[in-house]
């Protein structure tokens, strides 16, 4: 059997850089839809924005209380495990085209791309709605895959963890209201190429994580074999555990991943 519990440590560093990530990336993109609307003259729509940024939190905070709901209603120990096993491949999911578009994202000339492409055509054709929803969703995304993110990251919680996340949560969401502020009064601009390669590291690692965690679960029901690796260490912090069923995915989707960068150097 393989143990899942992590150390109630790591899941606040873990918690905390989700929450980094994911909520400086949606900070960057409010931020650069404001600055673009106060560029182009269209300061009127900056109240509208500040709005949905708010509706978009709130639905974060709904969202995430009707998922832990439904998951708590489960009842049963052995359904909570393949709840938790699809939510760490789900994330799994989520996360692997992310490294690509975080890469996308890495100059100055593709962000301003980004953000011109998702701002300008709704302003252009007068379509005040289509701006409130492409600035709804900006935001959203970034905290429905928290919320998922958080969901798989359950899956590796003792009984004595489950305080780790919300604390890291909280001082994420602390750290992410003082960025936001800085960037939006023009007090703090974030290098995005360095931004997003280290994006790219934590998405990776993360991959790592919940493909381990998630056929972990598994194992732990009954529904994937275990055989275990005699040389192989387990590290909590990486969802890395000493058998072939874990490893052989991990492995896989590392090797994927150096051989996609390879091709891209190469061009």
């Amino acid at each position: 059997m393989v143990s899942m519990g992590a150390s109630g440590e790591s899941l606040f560093w873990i918690a905390l850089m989700i929450v980094v990530r994911e909520g400086t990336e949606a900070a960057l993109i409010v931020a650069a839809i404001v600055a673009y609307l106060r560029r182009t003259g269209y300061d009127e729509y900056i109240s509208r924005v500040r709005v949905w940024v708010n509706v978009a939190i709130v639905c974060c905070f709904l969202t995430a209380y009707v998922l832990i709901a439904f998951v708590n209603g489960i009842g049963l120990s052995h359904n909570q495990h393949i709840v938790k096993a699809i939510a760490s491949l789900m994330a799994v999911a989520v996360l692997m085209p992310m490294c690509d578009w975080a890469q996308g994202c890495a100059s100055a000339s593709k962000w301003k791309t980004y953000i011109n492409g998702m701002v300008h055509g709704t302003l252009v054709g007068g379509r005040r709605y289509a701006l409130a929803m492409a600035t709804f969703l900006a935001v959203y995304r970034e905290g429905f895959e928290i919320i998922l993110f958080y969901q798989a990251l359950s899956a590796d919680i003792d009984d004595g963890g489950w305080g780790e996340i919300p604390l890291g949560f909280s001082v994420g969401v602390i750290i992410i209201a003082a960025i936001f502020l800085l960037i939006y009064y023009g007090a703090l601009r974030i290098p995005l190429t360095r931004f997003f390669q280290l994006s790219c590291v934590l998405i990776f690692l993360l991959v790592i994580r919940f493909i381990g965690c998630g056929i972990a679960e598994l194992q732990r029901i009954g529904y994937v074999s275990t055989t275990m690796i005699a040389f192989l260490p387990t590290v909590e912090i990486l969802g890395l555990f000493p058998t072939y069923e874990t490893f052989i995915p991990q492995a896989l989707f590392a090797v994927m991943e150096m051989a996609r960068l390879l091709r891209k150097k190469i061009r």
